[in-house]
Parts: structure tokens; sequence; C-alpha cells
């Protein structure tokens, strides 16, 4: 009459172990529960990270680069057959030229940029000295001795060392 229901033979310490080892299962399972979240939480949070620095440039030569495989990715050779839109194959071929091109006209004006450098550096060096002296003049003084921060830093822009700055 009522299947369901049997006489329960094991003893109080059978059940009381069984209830134990589900009860041991059930955590187990929340917590691979939640490291699997964390896993995707971190897995997401990377990809993102991926996705924002690949259109992350400072330079013309790494954009093309970076848009080349941007392209690449995007051509469908099906789609292009049948519609005919060849945008992201003549985008990734305009790059690598462009690329190839601006490797060329960067070495034909090599000379140039190395003499524009070296002009950019002395006046950045200037800089930092006038930077460093006035730094100096103005630091107060505490006592009879100037202060000793005001001469650490000056010193560290003379040193051109940016890192000192911060490493204390």
């Amino acid at each position: 009459m009522f299947p369901y229901y049997q006489k329960d033979d094991r003893t109080e310490r059978e059940r009381y172990l069984e209830d134990e080892l589900e009860r041991e299962r059930d955590a187990q399972r929340e917590r691979d529960r939640i490291e699997d979240e964390r896993r995707e939480a971190r897995h997401r949070e990377l990809e993102e990270t991926w996705r924002y620095e690949e259109r992350q440039v400072d330079t013309w030569p790494e954009a093309f680069r970076k848009a080349v495989r941007l392209f690449s990715r995007e051509i469908d050779p099906e789609f292009e057959k049948t519609d005919g839109d060849f945008y992201f194959t003549d985008s990734a071929d305009a790059c690598r030229m462009a690329s190839e091109l601006w490797d060329e006209r960067s070495d034909a004006h090599a000379e140039e940029i190395k003499e524009l450098n070296a002009r950019l550096q002395k006046i950045q060096d200037q800089i930092r000295e006038e930077v460093a002296d006035l730094l100096e003049t103005k630091a107060p003084v505490h006592g009879d001795k100037p202060s000793f921060g005001f001469r650490g830093i000056a010193q560290s822009i003379r040193d051109d060392s940016i890192s000192s700055i911060l490493d204390w």
C-alpha cells in the first residue's frame, strides 16, 4: 500500500554517519561552487583587461600591429565571397602596408630623429637641473639646517632617479 515507506534497518550510528557524510558532500559542493564562481570572475576580469589592452597604443607602429590582429579575427572568407564585403581584409592589409611604409620612412629619417632625441634629452636634462636648483633655493630652513627632504628630492631629480622618490 505504501511502497515508499520501508522499515529502516540501519542503526542510529549508521544513520548519523550517513547524514554526516551527506552534509560534508553538500559543504564540499558549496565550496566548489564558490571556487568556480571566483575563478570565472577572475577569468572575466582578465578578459576585460586583455580586451582593453589590445586597443590601447602609444605609437603608430603598435597601432598597426594590434589592428592587424583585431581585423584578422573578424575576417570571414565565406561572408566575403557571398557579400563582397572586404572591409576587414582590406583594413588588415592596409595596416600591414602602413607598418612597412612606416618602417621605411622611419629608417629614412633615422638620423634626424636621433639628433632631435639627443636635443630633447639635453633640454630635459637642463629642466631637471633648473628644477633641482630652484627646489634647493626655496627649501625651508629648520633651525640652522636646510630641509633634508628638499635636498633629497632635488638630488633625486639631478640623478634622474624617479623611483627613488617613491622608494623610502
